[in-house]
C-alpha cells in the first residue's frame, strides 16, 4: 500500500469517527533509524520544524532500531495538506538514513 493509499484510509477511518477532512489537528509521527547518531539528527531536524519529540531511544527489538516518536503543533489534516506533508517527512527521513513509519492523530468525539 502506497503512503498516499495509507493516508486516505486513515482520513476514511477519521471520517467515519466524525473528524472532517477540513480539521485543524496534532498529528502523532513516526520514524525508525538504524543508529543513534541518525535518530539524534532527525530529532533535531525535527525539532527546527517546531514539532515535539518525544521518543528517541532503541526499539527494545532485536532489529537494533532506533525510534523517533513524537507530534506535531496542530496542522491542516485535509488529504492534499497531509499527502504533501507525509512528503516531506520522507525526504526528511531521507535525508537522515531513516524511514518514516507513518502517522496518527487522537481522535475525540467530544471535539466534533
Amino acid at each position: 500500500m502506497s503512503r498516499q493509499e495509507a493516508n486516505a484510509r486513515v482520513l476514511e477511518l477519521m471520517d467515519h469517527y466524525g473528524v472532517k477532512g477540513n480539521s485543524v489537528l496534532s498529528v502523532e509521527f513516526f520514524f525508525y533509524a538504524d543508529n543513534q547518531d541518525d535518530a539524534s539528527n532527525l530529532a533535531i531536524d525535527l525539532s527546527k520544524l517546531g514539532y515535539r519529540v518525544d521518543t528517541v531511544n532503541e526499539s527494545g527489538t532485536t532489529t537494533n532500531q532506533w525510534v523517533i516518536r513524537g507530534v506535531t503543533p496542530k496542522m491542516d489534516i485535509g488529504e492534499s495538506a497531509i499527502n504533501e506533508w507525509t512528503g516531506r517527512m520522507k525526504q526528511l527521513a531521507k535525508e537522515n538514513n531513516s524511514v518514516f513509519d507513518g502517522w496518527g492523530t487522537l481522535i475525540d468525539p467530544g471535539d466534533n
